[in-house]
């Protein structure tokens, strides 16, 4: 058996950055719904606002992709961050009876600008993490996007059990700009680029086998959100 090297303490960095900037988005599922349902009366209103988060969520993340292909990693981290932290406290900050489409418009934009910061993770181990400890490597950045999964609506239910869903929707803000800007800060994201490679606009979606992980995804996130809003 080869024996692997340690993760080097920037690969430790790294991986415990992407766990908090992860957060957010757990949080952001179960306490946009519970502070726009405040904000309505209405759960059915509240749902359309999260719906809106989601769906610009799925389909801007693609295009933030692209963007970072083009531009590289801290420089898209960096104004996604910005952009996303600002929509998101001025969420937290509607007062009561703020009209339904204003509502869905900002959770949208919250939505779209919430960058991916799993992905950039995964694209920066190779640089990182000694080749022999790259499985490892991999298995511990997927346990931590289920830590992030699992613990992130529990704590933006305790923040709003405690304070209030507004407050929920600030410190998930205030988490997600500040573990994104560390990330973002680090030696390889500054320094990662795009390998060269024929660009097309299907990209990845050219395979029939990553069509039909996407399918089943879909399939799994309806039942996941069904679930947690029940």
């Amino acid at each position: 058996h080869m024996r692997s090297a340690p993760p080097s303490s920037e690969a430790r960095r790294l991986l415990a950055l992407s766990i908090v900037a992860r957060l957010p988005a757990p949080m952001l599922s179960i306490g946009l719904l519970v502070h726009a349902a405040r904000l309505t009366g209405s759960f059915a209103t509240a749902g359309i606002a999260v719906a809106s988060y989601a769906a610009a969520q799925g389909l801007g993340g693609p295009v933030l992709g692209r963007w970072i292909d083009c531009y590289g990693q801290a420089r898209l981290l960096a104004w996604a961050a910005a952009a996303s932290t600002a929509v998101l406290l001025a969420i937290a900050a509607l007062p009561a009876g703020t009209p339904a489409v204003l509502l869905a418009a900002l959770t949208a934009l919250a939505g779209a600008a919430l960058l991916p910061v799993g992905g950039g993770l995964r694209a920066l181990l190779p640089d990182v993490v000694d080749r022999a400890a790259l499985p490892a490597a991999y298995v511990a950045e997927a346990t931590a996007a289920e830590v992030a999964f699992v613990t992130g609506p529990v704590i933006a239910l305790l923040v709003a059990s405690v304070g209030s869903p507004a407050l929920a929707i600030a410190a998930a803000a205030l988490l997600l700009a500040g573990s994104t800007l560390g990330f973002a800060a680090q030696r390889a994201p500054r320094a990662w680029r795009p390998a060269p490679r024929r660009r097309d606009w299907a990209g990845a979606l050219r395979s029939g086998a990553m069509r039909t992980l996407v399918g089943l995804f879909l399939l799994l996130g309806i039942l996941f959100g069904g679930v947690e809003v029940a």
